[in-house]
C-alpha cells in the first residue's frame, strides 16, 4: 500500500512539473500533452483535465484586418487560413460535423455552421460567430475536433440581422437558405454549380433564362425599410448583370428595388446600379474579375459598396420591398417596359439583412472572405 502511494504521489507530482505555475497562468489558459493527447485547462485555481479531445489548436485573428468593432461578426475559416495543422484533417469526422470553436477563455462554444469538410483533400468552409471583434487587439479563438457531432445553429447568422444566406454549396433544389427560413427553387434548373469565390458558387446563365425564385415570404421583413445586400459576383458577359430584385409580378410602374451589377454594353462602364432611378455607384469594377458588392439603405440613403469600400450614395425614396411579392436571384424584371434581364456570370454568398450593417462590418467581411490567408493564423497549443 505505501508503494502505491509513493507511486501515485510521484505521479501527480511529474504532472504537477509539467504544468505552468498557477501564479504565471491565467484563466482559461490551455496546455496541450502531445503524448498523452490530453488537454488540460486552468480554472483560475486548478489545473483540469479536458477529457474526449481529439485535436485541438489556436485561431489568431490579425486585428489590422479588422475595421472598428463588430459585435455577432460573422468569420470565415476554411482552408485558406494561414498554417492550420494537419492533424485537423485526420482527427475530424468525415463530415466535419464534431468540429466545434471556442472563446478567448477556451471554454465557452461559439456558434457555428459547417458548409463543406473534406478531409482527404484538406479543404472546408466553416462560419463562426465571433461576439466582440475589434481593430484594437487580435482575437484568439480555439478549434478543437472531438468525434461528438454537432447541428449548425441558424441563429448564427440571425443574430446579426440576416433574414436569408444562400452559399450555393449545392445548386439542386431546394437551393438552401442557411437562416433555415427562406429556401430557394433553382426555376429552370439551369443555374450550375461553378467554382465560388469561397468554395462552390453558382453559375448563372442568361442565354437559359436562369434564375433563383426566392418567393414573396421575405418581403414583410422589410417594412423598417432598411436593408443591407452583399454578394460576390464575377460577371463573364456585358448585360445587365440583375443580382437582386424584389418586385410584383405584373407591375408597370417599376418600383420595385433591382440593384445590378450594370455592364453597359455601349460605354463599358462596370457600374453597380439600382433601379428603377439608375443610380450608380462611382467606381467601375472589371469584367471577369471577383467583386465584393454591396449595398445599404436606410429609409433614406441608398450606398453602394465595392469590395469592401463606400462607393457612392443618393437620395432615394421610392424602395419599399415590403410592397412586393417576389424575390429572385440572377433576374430582373422590367414591367410593361419590356423582358426580363438575367445575369450571366458566377455568385457566391449573397445575404439579406433587415439592418444596416456598418461600413466596418462590410469592410472587416471582404478582408476576411478576400484574403483568408492573411486575415487569421493557426498555431499549434
Amino acid at each position: 500500500m505505501k508503494n502505491i502511494i509513493l507511486l501515485l504521489f510521484i505521479l501527480l507530482v511529474l504532472f504537477a512539473a509539467s504544468l505552468p505555475s498557477a501564479a504565471a497562468s491565467v484563466p482559461g489558459m490551455l496546455v496541450y500533452d502531445t503524448t498523452l493527447n490530453k488537454l488540460s485547462v486552468f480554472t483560475g485555481s486548478t489545473w483540469e483535465t479536458v477529457s474526449s479531445i481529439k485535436y485541438k489548436f489556436k485561431i489568431t485573428i490579425d486585428h489590422t484586418k479588422v475595421s472598428g468593432t463588430n459585435s455577432d461578426f460573422v468569420y470565415l475559416f476554411s482552408q485558406n487560413a494561414s498554417s492550420i495543422p494537419s492533424a485537423l484533417w485526420s482527427s475530424s469526422a468525415s463530415n466535419g460535423q464534431d468540429i466545434r470553436f471556442y472563446d478567448t477563455d477556451g471554454t465557452t462554444e461559439l456558434k457555428r455552421e459547417i458548409v463543406s469538410f473534406d478531409g482527404v483533400n484538406h479543404t472546408m468552409e466553416a462560419w463562426v460567430q465571433i461576439p466582440s471583434l475589434s481593430s484594437g487587439s487580435d482575437k484568439v479563438i480555439y478549434c478543437q475536433c472531438d468525434g461528438t457531432a454537432k447541428a449548425n445553429d441558424p441563429t448564427l447568422w440571425t443574430d446579426a440581422g440576416y433574414v436569408a444566406v444562400y452559399h450555393f454549396n449545392s445548386m439542386i433544389n431546394p437551393i438552401i437558405d442557411s437562416t433555415g427560413s427562406y429556401n430557394g427553387t433553382n426555376e429552370t434548373s439551369y443555374a450550375t454549380p461553378d467554382a465560388g469565390q469561397i468554395g462552390q458558387g453558382g453559375f448563372f446563365n442568361c442565354s437559359q433564362y436562369t434564375y433563383i425564385d426566392l418567393g414573396g415570404g421575405m418581403c414583410s421583413r422589410f417594412g423598417n425599410h432598411q436593408i443591407t445586400v452583399t454578394a460576390w459576383i464575377n460577371p463573364q458577359l456585358t448585360v445587365k448583370n440583375n443580382l437582386l430584385d424584389f418586385w410584383t409580378p405584373g407591375s408597370a410602374n417599376l418600383n420595385f428595388f433591382s440593384p445590378s451589377y450594370r455592364l453597359s454594353q455601349n460605354t463599358n462602364i462596370n457600374n453597380i446600379m439600382y433601379w428603377p432611378s439608375w443610380a450608380a455607384s462611382t467606381s467601375s469594377y472589371p469584367m471577369g474579375s471577383w467583386c465584393y458588392e454591396g449595398w445599404t439603405y436606410n429609409g433614406t440613403a441608398l450606398t453602394f459598396y465595392g469590395n469592401g469600400n463606400a462607393d457612392g450614395s443618393v437620395t432615394e425614396g421610392t424602395f419599399d420591398p415590403s410592397g412586393q411579392t417576389d424575390v429572385n436571384i440572377g433576374r430582373g424584371n422590367v414591367g410593361s417596359a419590356g423582358g426580363p434581364e438575367y445575369a450571366y456570370g458566377i455568385l457566391d454568398e449573397v445575404r439579406i439583412a433587415n439592418v444596416i450593417l456598418s461600413s466596418g462590418w462590410i469592410k472587416t467581411e471582404y478582408n476576411n472572405q478576400g484574403s483568408p490567408a492573411t486575415f487569421s493564423a493557426c498555431s499549434t497549443i
